[in-house]
């Protein structure tokens, strides 16, 4: 029986029918979008909690968390006590405060409206009014304007902001770019920065508080700012 020589049709005939496949396969198959350089991540941003917070220590909200609302500001008063022995004059939690309001009227949010309004509770005969001192020029993006503050008391040197999640995370309702939102958070560090180079105290109160819980922020901010308060 004759044996098929290895030199035969069939090797090219073979090689041929791979060819072609590969050029059907060329033909049809889609080609793959071009990937771009991406200048924005694809997951939501969630940055930290508070930039130019006060202070390094741990801060005394913090240690009211599983504590009611009576609780907290009981353990509040005890260490105003204290604070009190350093700073003669650091006022004490009020016996009876504001609910929280329904509406925001003329602020920016409930919560801006919530923290002026105790903090006008805590120092009575003083207002928290929103401000842009000359201090606070933005030199960053060669705007030249000077920053707003949420509530500036100059003769306090106080003031209070109310930070809402457009503030920490991108992103977020107002729709706007990552650029944007880098921008804003240098403006956030900036100002705090401005601030303490301006011996001002700034206490900034995230989105993240619950409405009913500011006033008990906004002291333990006022505490954690006593210098030697253990």
């Amino acid at each position: 029986m004759p044996t098929q020589d290895n030199n035969g049709p069939y090797p090219y005939f073979w090689l041929v029918i791979l060819l072609v496949i590969a050029v059907i396969v060329l033909l049809f198959a889609k080609p793959s979008p071009v990937t771009q350089t991406q200048t924005e991540p694809k997951r939501p941003v969630r940055t930290q909690t508070e930039p130019g917070s006060i202070g390094a220590r741990p801060d005394t909200y913090d240690r009211l968390e599983g504590l009611n609302i009576d609780e907290a500001v009981d353990f509040l008063r005890k260490r105003s006590q204290r604070a009190q022995q350093i700073v003669p004059h650091f006022p004490s939690f009020p016996q009876v405060w504001l609910l929280p309001p329904r509406e925001r009227g003329s602020y920016d949010s409930i919560g801006e409206r919530y923290s002026i309004e105790f903090m006008e509770l805590l120092f009575p005969g003083h207002r928290f009014r929103k401000a842009r001192p000359c201090w606070l020029k933005n030199t960053l993006h060669k705007t030249n304007r000077c920053l707003e503050l949420d509530g500036y008391c100059p003769e306090l040197c106080l003031a209070i902001e109310y930070n809402g999640r457009q503030h920490y995370e991108w992103p977020n309702f107002t729709g706007m770019t990552w650029e944007e939102f880098e921008r804003q958070r240098e403006r956030d560090q900036f100002k705090a920065e401005a601030c303490i180079k301006n011996n001002i105290c700034l206490i900034r109160i995230p989105y993240t508080v619950p409405l009913e819980r500011i006033p008990l922020a906004i002291y333990s901010k006022l505490l954690d700012s006593v210098p030697g308060l253990a």
